[in-house]
């Protein structure tokens, strides 16, 4: 972290930049369980209701834990992870990786920022 800052401020690495790329992360509250949540992810029917797409390709889940994916570029990748708050809730945290341009992965961060707010509001 703090190497990224100094490189930060002198200008050598711009935000959201790593050494394979560009990565943005975004994480939302939920009202709902952590397996139903996940559920909504991993299941491929259920997922094109939110997400209104269904070409990414899930390499690695954990069962309500996390889920490892190729995102529809083929190319970058999600990270997604899935964690219980208090008695009935739970959050998802989403890293989209490998990001090659920063316009890229700015807008990115503000789809799964809408997406994740449309997934929440499906459990209202």
């Amino acid at each position: 972290m703090v190497t990224v800052t100094y490189e930060q401020e002198r200008g050598l690495r711009s935000k959201y930049q790593r050494p394979d790329g560009y990565s943005v992360s975004v994480g939302k509250v939920l009202n709902c369980s952590v397996d139903k949540v996940y559920n909504y992810w991993a299941d491929d029917k259920v997922r094109i209701r939110w997400l209104d797409m269904n070409d990414i390709k899930i390499k690695k889940a954990k069962q309500d834990k996390s889920i490892t994916a190729t995102w529809i570029d083929g190319r970058t990748t999600l990270e997604v992870n899935f964690y219980k708050k208090g008695n009935s809730g739970s959050q998802v945290a989403v890293q989209h990786s490998k990001i090659t341009v920063i316009e890229e992965a700015v807008r990115m961060k503000l789809y799964w920022k809408k997406r994740l707010q449309r997934l929440a509001n499906m459990f209202e």
